[in-house]
């Protein structure tokens, strides 16, 4: 799928009070996601032979200078064969405690229509859809960062990497890979490298939807100069399929 020229973002009541106030793009730490059940790899069971394979090539990648090589490969291949279960159990805690990834990740969508994401993130309809162009690279590109389409694998299986030589191709996938539960979502997201804030301008906000149950002054955010050039839609249920209609407001006079 080619990156849309949009991209949305559903918020509650009150990140849209927020937003309406002051135009934010956040980067929570990647622990914080919503799906971090997804958010692992899965640790492969090694062989003796593949243990001991995968302890010379990380004692070689990242050798710990303090202590001979024949000790870090004795280290690394006894790791190699520790159960995948005890290993997955040991990154669920570190994750959870906001220890072992170094990411930062603004989860936005292709969609704007979906009644399961309105209902979901958008507080039952009562809040607000924002979109920013998928190309502003005063937030992205020049800050370092890089947009990724979510992947959702056909069986379902998380990507696989030993945990005594883990390969960055490997780990690298974790952060836009998800279970096909998730695949409605059509998720993209932006990756970075800290947690800094972004402060839209004027021209960064594409559009705003606002939800069937959204009970805020449109117009007088409609006249704010922050959203010179954004587009406005109301969100109302679709008669006909089960999605919800995007309709077109006319600029208050």
């Amino acid at each position: 799928m080619d990156r849309p020229a949009v991209l949305y973002k559903y918020l509650n009541r009150k990140g849209a009070d927020v937003f309406l106030e002051k135009p934010q793009l956040q980067h929570p730490e990647f622990y914080k996601l919503d799906d971090i059940c997804d958010s692992l790899p899965a640790f492969s069971a090694l062989s003796e032979e593949l243990s001991l394979q995968n302890s010379i090539e990380r004692a070689l990648r990242d050798s710990v200078t303090t202590l001979p090589f024949e000790k870090q490969v004795i280290f690394y291949k006894q790791l190699g064969i520790v159960s995948p279960a005890y290993l997955e159990q040991l990154m669920r805690e570190l994750v959870s405690k906001g220890q072992g990834y170094m990411a930062y990740i603004c989860s936005l969508v292709a969609r704007p229509d979906s009644i399961a994401m309105w209902s979901r993130y958008a507080e039952d309809h009562r809040g607000i859809v924002f979109g920013i162009p998928s190309n502003l690279n005063r937030v992205i590109s020049d800050k370092g960062r890089f947009v990724q389409q979510v992947e959702y694998p056909p069986t379902n299986e998380r990507p696989h990497t030993p945990f005594s030589n883990p390969k960055l191709d490997d780990i690298a996938h974790v952060f836009w890979t998800k279970g096909r539960e998730w695949e409605y979502q059509q998720e993209w997201r932006i990756i970075s490298g800290n947690a800094e804030t972004d402060v839209l301008q004027s021209g960064d906000i594409a559009e705003i939807i606002f939800g069937w149950r959204f009970a805020g002054d449109k117009k007088h955010v409609m006249k704010s100069a922050i959203f010179e050039g954004t587009r406005f839609f109301d969100a109302t249920p679709c008669p006909t399929h089960y999605r919800m209609s995007i309709c077109e407001i006319e600029m208050p006079s």
